[in-house]
Parts: structure tokens; C-alpha cells; sequence
């Protein structure tokens, strides 16, 4: 079963992977509908969230996720560079597209 106490130390590791995924199965999930999205991570185990999605949209339209498409299984991840981002020729790249 679920922890209902949450560990902000960061000594013990509180993300669900691929192995875990029986704690929020349908039967599980219907008892407890909250879980803490800490548990959550793409970069530990892209599986359970992918899993996580296919349960809440289960019963949305078919079309809605396919978990056959290539992007069910990718994550986007924001990289934040100062030289690039700051620099006055992205800004104005930027402002030329719009």
C-alpha cells in the first residue's frame, strides 16, 4: 500500500518505476484517487507514467492516447542555457519568427 506520510529528506527514493505500477492498477486506484506527483519522475521510469496516462484516459475517447505512438514513451525536458538564452541574438531570432 501507498505511504500516506510524504519524505522530504530525499534519503529514500519515493518514484514510481516500471515495477511499481501494480500500486496504482484500476482496482488500487479506485480506493485512493490522489496520488502525490513527486512519484512521478520521466527521468527514473517514463513506463509508469506512461502507464499512468493510459489508466486516466482509459475510458476517453480511443484516439485520445495511443500508446503505440512514438511519443507515449518520450518526455520534453527545458534546458536552460545562460550564454544562449540571455544573448541578445536569441531575442532577436526570437522576436523575428513572430
Amino acid at each position: 500500500m501507498l505511504k500516506k506520510v510524504v519524505d522530504w529528506c530525499g534519503c529514500s527514493p519515493l518514484v514510481f518505476t516500471a515495477m511499481d505500477t501494480f500500486k496504482y492498477a484500476v482496482e488500487t486506484a479506485k480506493k485512493k484517487t490522489v496520488f502525490f506527483g513527486r512519484k512521478f519522475d520521466s527521468f527514473i521510469s517514463q513506463s509508469a507514467i506512461a502507464q499512468a496516462e493510459s489508466q486516466a484516459f482509459r475510458n476517453m475517447a480511443p484516439n485520445l492516447v495511443d500508446p503505440r505512438h512514438a511519443s507515449f514513451e518520450r518526455v520534453w525536458i527545458n534546458f536552460y542555457n545562460r550564454i544562449v538564452d540571455k544573448s541578445r541574438w536569441f531575442i532577436e531570432s526570437f522576436t523575428t519568427l513572430l
